[in-house]
Parts: C-alpha cells; sequence; structure tokens
C-alpha cells in the first residue's frame, strides 16, 4: 500500500485550490458578518457586511441588504472631486453631475429658480404635438405621420416616467387629440439621446388627477426599443377619443438635448414593426425607408442594394449583409462580432473564433494563488474582502413596478428572436421592474464587451452589447416552493441608474453604461418593466396566487461577497381576465417573507460538498499513506 500516498497529494492539491466564496450558510448576513474561505480552505475572519468604514454615514443592515446614509446635516452624500457651484441657485445643476437643490410638486427649476408649472413643455401647459401653433387634432381616415423636433437641455424637471422611476431627467410633454368615434393604431419613435417615452390619456405627469390611479391614465411606457434602436424608445398599440400626452424625458439625469419625435397614426389598423426597420407595416404601409441606394433585406434590415458580403480578415460575424461570415465550433467566441465601428475608426473591424478560459462558476479552481488568498468563481485570486461588490435585488421595484400587459408580437419581433415569448401572437405578459443594488466593497466592472464575447453577446435588434445571464426570473406556487415557470437567464446591459447609498466612498457621478459595462459601488442598475424582455410570459397561466423570484448573477459568472443575499421575492396575484388588456394593468403585490431556497434539476448545490467530498477522500489516502508508512 506505499504507493497510495502518490494518489494523495493531487487529491489534497485538489482541496487547496477549490473553494467557494462563502463560509456562512445563513439566510441573514447582517450580524455577526460573513468570511470567506482562503486558498488553503480555511474561514478567514469574520466581518460586518455593511460596514463601509465611513464615519460620516449611518450603515444599517436588515435581511441582508444595506444601507448608508449621512448622520450629519453637513456631511458629504457622495465622493467628488468636482467643487459644486451652488451660490445663489434654489435648485438645478451643480457643475458638477448633481444638482443644488429640489423643487417641491407642482414647481419646476428655471435658472435655478423654483417657478411655478406653467411653463410651455410642462403638463400645465404642454406644447403640441407636429410643432403646431394650434390644438393638434388627430382626424384621417387612412394614415398621417408627424414629426415633432424639441430640446430638453433648457427644459425642466417635473415629472418621472412610470417605467424609470430614478430619473431626474428634463422632459418636454405634448399634447393632441383623438375625436369622438375615432381609433387609430399608432407607432411613436424618439432618438436624439437615450430617450424614454411615456403616453397618457386624459391625465399628465407622474401622479393622474385626484381620484385616479397610476394605472387610470398610463397608456405606455418605455425607455429602449427597435426601431429605432441605438437607445431610442418606441411605443406602438392602440387609441381611441380622448386627451393624450407624450412625455420625452431621459434615462438619467445626464441624458438631456436635442431629439426628434416621429409619430403616426394609422385608422383601424396597429402598425406591427416590431424588430423591423422596413418593410411591410402589416397596415398598408411601411415600417420604414431605406433611402436611396438601399434595399430592404429578408431580415426587414437596410443594406447597400447588391450588397457584396465584407468577409475580409473576418472569420466569423456579421457580413455588413444581413448574413454571416462563418461561425464558431463548440466552446470558441467569436472575437468582432458586430460589424459595426467604432466612432474613432472607420475601419471594417476584424473577426475571429477565440477560446476563453473555461470556469466551472459552481466549484472554480484557481492556480498560482497564495495560501492567504481567496478563490473567486471566475477562477482568479483576490487578496481580500475588499476586492468584491455584492449583489442584491431591490424588493421595492417588484413591488411597486408590477403590470399585466397583452402585447400582439409580430414573427420579426426582437423579443420572439430573443425567446422571450414562446410564439407570436397576442401573449399575456407579466411585466416588472427589476432593480440591482451593488451594496459592495468595490465597483463591479468588466472590460469592453466587444473584447468578451464569452461574457457579453451584441444584440442585433437593439444594436448594443448585453451581459449574458446576468438576472433570472422564476414563477412559484403561491407558498414559493413550486416552480411553475422557469424565465431562463436573461441578459442586460449594465449601467449606472441612479447612486443609492450615501458617503465619501460612493461616486456621485454615473462612471458606467452600456458601451462600458459595470454598476458602482453604492449604485442601482434597474431594468425598467416596459424593456423587450422583462417579464415572463403567461398567456397559458390560469388566474390565482403567485410568487415572482428575481436572482442577480444566478450562475455566479462573476464573484461576490455573498450569494445568499442575491435573490427577491414577492406575492403577486394574477387576476382573471377575459378582455385584452392593451393599457398595462398594476396588479396587487405584498412582500414574501418565508424565504424558501427551492431544490430544482439542475440547481446548483452549494459548491463546499464537492469540497468536502474532496477533502474525505485525501484523508482516506492520506489515512492509508500513514498507516502502510509507518507499519
Amino acid at each position: 500500500m506505499k504507493y497510495y500516498y502518490l494518489l494523495a497529494f493531487p487529491l489534497l492539491a485538489a482541496v487547496l485550490v477549490r473553494s467557494q466564496l462563502q463560509c456562512s450558510t445563513s439566510s441573514d448576513l447582517c450580524s455577526p458578518g460573513i468570511s470567506l474561505p482562503t486558498i488553503g480552505g480555511y474561514c478567514t475572519s469574520r466581518f460586518l457586511l455593511c460596514d463601509d468604514g465611513d464615519e460620516t454615514t449611518q450603515s444599517t443592515c436588515v435581511n441582508s441588504v444595506c444601507q448608508h446614509t449621512t448622520n450629519l446635516a453637513d456631511s458629504p452624500k457622495c465622493y467628488s472631486s468636482c467643487v459644486p457651484e451652488c451660490e445663489g441657485k434654489e435648485c438645478g445643476e451643480d457643475g458638477c453631475g448633481g444638482f443644488c437643490g429640489k423643487c417641491s410638486d407642482g414647481t419646476g427649476c428655471s435658472n435655478f429658480i423654483c417657478v411655478e408649472g406653467v411653463l410651455s413643455g410642462t403638463c400645465e401647459s404642454p406644447l403640441n404635438l407636429g410643432n403646431t401653433d394650434e390644438e393638434t387634432i388627430i382626424d384621417t381616415e387612412t394614415r398621417v405621420t408627424l414629426i415633432t423636433t424639441g430640446d430638453t437641455s433648457d427644459a425642466l424637471h417635473f415629472h418621472t416616467p412610470s417605467c424609470n422611476t430614478l430619473t431626474a431627467s428634463p422632459e418636454l410633454i405634448f399634447k393632441f387629440v383623438i375625436p369622438s368615434g375615432k381609433t387609430y393604431g399608432y407607432d411613436f419613435r424618439s432618438t436624439g439621446y437615450d430617450t424614454v417615452l411615456q403616453l397618457m390619456k386624459d391625465g399628465c405627469g407622474s401622479a393622474g388627477t385626484p381620484g385616479q390611479d397610476h394605472e387610470d391614465y398610463i397608456v405606455g411606457c418605455n425607455d429602449d426599443g427597435t426601431p429605432p434602436a441605438n437607445l431610442g424608445s418606441k411605443l406602438f398599440g392602440e387609441i381611441s377619443q380622448g386627451t393624450y400626452y407624450v412625455m420625452v424625458d431621459g434615462y438619467s439625469t445626464t441624458d438631456v438635448g436635442p431629439f426628434e419625435l416621429i409619430t403616426t397614426f394609422i385608422n383601424g389598423c396597429i402598425p406591427l414593426c416590431d424588430g423591423n426597420f422596413c418593410g411591410d407595416d402589416q397596415c398598408g404601409g411601411s415600417c420604414g425607408d431605406c433611402g436611396e441606394g438601399n434595399v430592404c433585406n429578408v431580415d426587414h434590415r437596410c443594406y447597400p442594394e447588391n450588397c457584396e458580403p465584407q468577409c475580409t480578415d473576418r472569420e466569423c460575424g456579421e457580413d455588413g449583409c444581413g448574413g454571416y461570415c462563418g461561425t464558431c465550433d463548440d466552446g470558441l467566441f467569436c472575437l468582432g462580432e458586430s460589424i459595426l465601428t467604432d466612432e474613432d475608426d472607420e475601419e471594417l473591424p476584424t473577426s475571429a473564433c477565440t477560446s476563453f478560459q473555461v470556469c466551472d462558476h459552481m466549484n472554480p479552481t484557481c492556480d498560482g494563488c497564495e495560501e492567504s488568498q481567496v478563490c473567486g468563481t471566475d477562477c482568479q485570486c483576490y487578496d481580500s474582502p475588499n476586492a468584491l461588490p455584492d449583489l442584491v435585488v431591490v424588493e421595492e421595484g417588484m413591488l411597486n413596478e408590477m403590470y399585466l400587459h397583452d402585447v400582439d408580437f409580430p414573427e420579426s419581433s426582437c423579443s420572439l428572436i430573443e425567446g422571450c415569448v414562446a410564439e407570436p401572437g397576442l401573449r399575456r405578459l407579466l411585466r416588472f421592474t427589476s432593480t440591482v443594488l451593488n451594496q459592495g466593497h468595490v465597483d463591479l466592472s468588466f472590460p469592453e464587451p466587444k473584447s468578451r464575447p464569452d461574457l457579453f453577446e451584441y444584440g442585433q435588434c437593439h444594436q448594443h452589447y448585453h451581459f449574458k445571464q446576468f438576472a433570472a426570473y422564476n414563477l412559484y406556487e403561491q407558498g414559493g416552493k413550486t416552480l411553475v415557470m422557469n424565465g431562463s437567464k436573461k441578459a442586460y446591459c449594465m449601467e449606472d441608474t441612479a447612486r443609492h447609498h450615501d458617503g465619501m466612498s460612493i461616486g456621485c457621478d454615473k462612471v458606467y453604461d452600456c458601451g462600458f459595462q459595470g454598476i458602482q459601488r453604492g449604485w442601482v442598475d434597474s431594468y425598467g418593466w416596459s424593456l423587450d424582455c422583462s417579464w415572463l410570459d403567461i398567456t397559458e397561466l390560469p388566474p390565482g396566487e403567485y410568487v415572482l423570484e428575481i436572482e442577480a448573477n444566478p450562475g455566479r459568472v462573476f464573484p461576490e461577497l455573498s450569494y445568499d443575499n442575491n435573490k427577491a421575492m414577492v406575492r403577486v396575484t394574477l387576476p382573471d381576465v377575459s378582455e385584452v388588456v392593451s393599457v398595462p394593468r398594476k396588479l396587487e403585490t405584498s412582500a414574501f417573507s418565508e424565504f424558501v431556497v427551492p431544490v430544482n434539476e439542475g440547481s446548483s448545490a452549494a459548491p463546499t460538498t464537492h469540497a468536502f467530498g474532496w477533502s474525505i477522500l485525501a484523508l482516506v489516502f492520506g489515512y492509508y499513506y500513514l498507516f502502510d508508512h509507518y507499519n
């Protein structure tokens, strides 16, 4: 038996490099804190999850969610190297990406002074759709398209769109009227910057008229649609007689500027152009004009006439004509998938099938680490917990923004292509907002998306990169144990939506966007309920009581301080509704207090069980070695 020790060494080595970023198995990580195992398998000293080390803030921890607020009136709320200029300013921008103050309800900021909301472009004094001098009345027997221009640079911030309640961007509001007895299909598109569109009927603003509920006047809201794509917004559907208001807003406070709003009304027909830049809109018209020298391809995109594939130095990815230069074998990824050139580079990008490090995120293996380091789920070594982010799902977004909505999807729809609905046609959706907070010690950041096709994929429909498997949506029976529907793992465009925490360690200004993805420490990324795929297709589900679960980083692709706090569960009531819900209907929700971790086929068990198994085997072989050596 003297050779058994030869088998013991590789097994012991496996134990030394295997590690899960969690020693605690408690469902509440607030007290006394959490600890991480080193490469050697020993737990480090425990530390408080929400200790930000900032004496100017009051830190609290409830259900593993941290909150940091300034505890002194003159304490800084965030860190910035910029010096705000607020002398003599009651409101408005401070020159450092923030504001000198906020105006009360019913007033807005004009020239740094709070004024009553009677200026042009507000709910009290809306502009006319189409930039006309007289009230805009839509009255046509066929179809009509209006082009409206505006600039929010000098506009006021009075109201917040329902599909992005965290923005403080200034907005402009336009009014139009549908006469009695008229019904029109509509298609609205806004471009110019990262816009948000909201359509309202017989009410305006971020709160309805007295006695009205939120869902009684909000017809639709969107902050990312195709077309127009490139962070433009799109609304489509059907409206009948009444007075309407269109709000053009921005995704975040810094999203302002000139814009173009194209509105099309069609008598008796709903244009179906979701995902189509050109071609038949199924109402006797076109989804868009390709312009001289271009033609509409079968994928409803515009390409040059007699387009020749551009595949020189491109082994894979787009060919510029609606096809591909080639595909990569299993295990390889296309580096340079998109044919779009950089803003500062007009040359055609190259592409190649490339391999990347294979990492078992549920049971990571790290090589070349020191014994005191931590092995991350990305198979990289980390010196201390201070080098890790920590994501939690903010429950309030789920509770406050959950809707029932029926949408007619054409076969060309981006949502259908991306697998977010089961089939084309009229589908019933459970729409919701998911907000993810980074409460860790550092930013969550990534390399340029186009350089890591193993982590990101280029969405042709939305024309920007998505992070793979950022969130998972699941629906359970009312007890929260039996899985009813698996929403699969959704792609996100990770970016800073709003600052959530206060403190000197928290940045004041937005850093990450779709081109440079990540979430700052203390900031949230909010994925609005109106976005494509921010839903579950519940067409076949009966009414009743259910539990919705959202999990961030379900595949543990990137390491965090803890994975015990990555889920949030909320109760929701699906009503018995037989008619078509053309206007999103707000649903009844409540907190789900009993947190149960479901065990399903394919579920990832705690990786520590694997390490434990290896440890037992190593001890057994070690025992045989010692027994043989000394006998």
